[in-house]
């Protein structure tokens, strides 16, 4: 199996256990590799760590989950793997720009404004969002 092979199938299983406590050891099996070498791996040909890309996708699927329901913070938070609500809104607001609280309150004014074609300046997470990409243009999945 070659590398970009092993990668992309340690990639949909992160994917596929995304909301789920991971571990470097089982992801790297997926790739037939040692923890040691797919770390190395993935890194060289993602330009990010297994670490940086969990955390950044878990943030992303969680913002999509802010943004689109009316979930509480709380519940995200627990799900996505954070132990308190703080700690996941201070990796939320890092990531996203504003707090989750900010995004869920735009989220449900613009469910309820269907219809209207401006989007203010913090609905365009939204559309980052749904195209998988970061800002800074790194893709996500």
């Amino acid at each position: 199996m070659d590398w970009v092979t092993s990668i992309h199938q340690a990639i949909q299983y992160i994917e596929e256990h995304l909301r789920e406590e991971l571990n470097i050891r089982e992801i790297a099996q997926q790739a037939a590799l040692s923890p040691f070498y797919f770390q190395k791996g993935f890194a060289m040909l993602c330009g990010i760590t297994v670490g940086d890309y969990i955390r950044q996708r878990r943030l992303s699927a969680a913002g999509l989950e802010v943004l689109t329901t009316d979930r509480k913070i709380i519940d995200i938070a627990l799900e996505f793997g954070y132990d308190s609500p703080d700690s996941f809104t201070k990796a939320f607001t890092r990531f996203h720009g504003l707090t989750p609280t900010a995004l869920q309150k735009e989220g449900y004014l613009k469910r309820q404004s269907v219809g209207n074609a401006s989007l203010s300046p913090r609905a365009k997470i939204h559309n980052w969002l749904k195209s998988a990409q970061s800002p800074k243009g790194v893709v996500l999945f």
